[in-house]
């Protein structure tokens, strides 16, 4: 269950309708702290939205510099259900639920899944404009090796709050390195719909500031139970 858990979540990690609130610094390229609000839409008995929330978390908070990021996932009662680490200098995502002393990775350089994507309409997020782009995929996972599961869904990147696409040259895992050269700025929306629930994350708060690296490492020692996915 807790590997199905950190799957689904990897796989895309990945709501108010006022302004986002932001703030800005005249770096060439975004580096900051964004907040993002989560919610569901469940289609089945099993996952209730409220369930999901406490599950996979009802917030998320993003560290981000130099393409490298920290997600925490926070659950409704403000509890750290999970965190991801991206580290583009190992060309590793790490993944660590609040309920496990194991941390879970995957080389980004390989490809695992099947992914299509296409340019959309370009849009405008609460206020700001953004590119859009729509994603299919079938999703693999240890637990069931032979079997696929799909999701599809739609990526909307800020104009505003650039990145450099060059940074994800060799994240080749979900084609995001392709998906990236498109977008060329921070995701500030992304909707995907699973088997059993559709999952909408959306940006509530962009604040460009420096970030400390040690706000974006996750803590790795040789005491540390690694697993690589």
């Amino acid at each position: 269950m807790k590997k199905t858990i950190i799957l689904i979540s990897t796989a895309f990690i990945i709501f108010s309708c006022a302004s986002i609130i932001t703030t800005k610094t005249n770096k060439k390229y975004f580096e900051g702290v964004v907040t993002y609000n989560i919610e569901y839409e469940s289609y089945s008995d099993k996952f209730t939205a409220k369930r999901l929330k406490e599950i996979f978390g009802s917030k998320m908070v993003l560290y981000f510099k130099n393409g490298n990021f920290n997600k925490e996932f926070y659950a409704p009662d403000g509890k750290l259900v999970s965190i991801y680490f991206l580290d583009l200098q190992k060309n590793k995502l790490y993944a660590k639920r609040n309920d496990t002393d194991t941390i879970s990775f995957y080389d980004i350089t390989k490809k695992k899944d099947i992914v299509n994507y296409k340019r959309i309409k370009d849009s405008i997020i609460n206020n700001i404009p953004a590119i859009g782009i729509k994603v299919d995929a079938l999703v693999k996972t240890k637990k069931y090796p032979d079997k696929l599961f799909t999701a599809s869904g739609k990526y909307y990147f800020s104009k505003q709050h650039k990145i450099n696409p060059d940074w994800y040259k060799n994240y080749k895992e979900d084609k995001k390195n392709k998906i990236f050269s498109i977008g060329k700025g921070i995701q500030i929306l992304s909707s995907f719909k699973y088997s059993l629930w559709k999952q909408t994350i959306k940006a509530i708060n962009i604040e460009e500031k420096p970030v400390n690296p040690e706000e974006i490492k996750i803590k790795i020692d040789n005491k540390t139970i690694l697993e690589e996915l």
